[in-house]
């Protein structure tokens, strides 16, 4: 008895054996193999189509593919497939552009946002105090790129920025390096070969409140650079440094005294060698910390020089009052011209003139100690002199010489007659 057991329980497993090698195909089902079951899982997450190192070559449906309540589907009417999750998120169409926030994406990848809010973002972890996230790109449906924070009409929006919040480290809103003995690197580099213009950075405001930078450069710290230029740049309207509100093409503030070694508000040259700074009242030429000559239009043409009142001085910082040039130290001239306001002493040989007598100007000089007309000595020495009404004075003195001498040229030639 145990043997026929035995015999039908190994008939029985080979059988099942030669069922099982035999039914790999969904073309030979054969019993106990159920045809008809569903493909829905019993039990949540119980049934699987394929394995982790054997999966399905093809899945083929009509219809929406599902994961959870999203679904992705081929719109055959605009020849676009699609990602819906609460409504159509993503799109890619036939052409190949892709759209993000849009239905009819025109570029490879078009991004579209309502309001204000970021099209774009890329951040990482804020490892400091302060702001949960750090914006390494930020871009926003009103025309900006880097890292803005107000309205678009209000402002706060910039074409690019570099921020820190640690003084000691530097923040560039654009940025551009090379590490080749002659090779170019651009920070930000615009090149037109035709007709039109081509800007490398470019900050244009059609509103009178509003304000356009062309390139911005902010440091608060001790050594940061603030607005860093090494080429050429255009701007058709007023450039400030170190203001924010220029009132001129040019405007400089907040630099520092001219000194021989230092300082100034503008510098042309190297402070090692030979150059010229200006500060906000002098213009000083210096050679590496030592006092160098200041030529003004040398080789040049007419040079003119005025102050608001009209004066211009030469050795003083104080104008003499009443002159338009005042000169503490001496002045050589190959020629000087005065052209005098009043008339020339002529009148001394007009018919009329009161020729003091030599008693009278014995008496005066006597009594005064100087020709009458002509001042003193201690005047002279606390007021200096006119040019031109002393040289006036001095011909006048000279023309009463003259009718002096042929006065008494007369009276000697009488004597002589009166003896023959």
């Amino acid at each position: 008895m145990k043997q026929k057991l035995t015999l039908a329980l190994c008939l029985a497993i080979a059988s099942l054996q030669s069922f099982s090698q035999a039914n790999t195909e969904l073309s030979n089902l054969v019993s106990p193999t159920k045809i008809n079951e569903s493909l829905l899982p019993k039990q949540d997450g119980k049934k699987n189509l394929g394995s982790a190192n054997k999966s399905w070559k093809n899945l083929y449906l009509d219809g929406n593919s599902y994961l959870g309540t999203a679904y992705a589907y081929f719109d055959t009417a605009t020849n676009q497939f699609r990602i819906n999750n609460g409504a159509d998120r993503l799109v890619i169409g036939n052409t190949g552009f892709i759209g993000i926030g849009t239905l009819a994406p025109t570029r490879s990848l078009d991004v579209q946002t309502t309001g204000l809010s970021p099209v774009m973002q890329v951040r990482k972890p804020w490892v400091g105090s302060g702001s949960t996230n750090f914006n390494l790109v930020e871009i926003f449906n009103g025309y900006t790129f880097g890292y803005g924070t107000g309205l678009l009409a209000v402002g706060g929006q910039m074409g690019m920025k570099g921020h820190v919040d640690n003084g000691a480290n530097t923040g560039y809103g654009v940025y551009g390096e090379g590490n080749g003995a002659s090779g170019a690197t651009y920070g930000v580099y615009g090149k037109s070969n035709t007709a039109g213009s081509s800007f490398g950075v470019y900050g244009y405001a059609t509103s009178s409140g509003g304000t356009a930078y062309g390139v911005y450069g902010y440091g608060s710290g001790v050594t940061s650079w603030a607005g860093y230029f090494s080429g050429r740049g255009y701007f058709s309207s007023n450039v400030g440094i170190g203001t924010t509100s220029p009132n001129v093409k040019l405007h400089v503030t907040n630099g520092t005294d001219a000194g021989l070694g230092s300082g100034g508000y503008i510098v042309a040259g190297d402070i090692t060698s030979g150059n010229v700074v200006i500060d906000n009242n002098e213009i000083m030429a210096r050679n590496n910390g030592a006092a160098s000559t200041l030529y003004f239009n040398n080789d040049g043409g007419n040079l003119a020089m005025c102050v608001a009142s009209g004066n211009v001085t030469i050795g003083t910082a104080t104008p003499a009052t009443g002159y338009l040039l005042s000169v503490d130290g001496k002045v050589m001239a190959e020629e000087v011209r005065v052209l005098l306001s009043g008339s020339w002493p002529d009148y001394v040989f007009e018919e009329g003139y009161q020729l003091p007598s030599l008693k009278d100007l014995e008496t005066s000089v006597m009594k005064n100690k100087h020709l009458p007309g002509i001042p003193a000595a201690d005047v002279v020495q606390k007021e200096g002199i006119t040019l031109g009404q002393m040289q006036t004075k001095m011909m006048e003195k000279i023309e009463e010489l003259t009718l002096y001498i042929i006065q008494l040229q007369k009276q000697i030639d009488e004597l002589k007659n009166g003896k023959k």
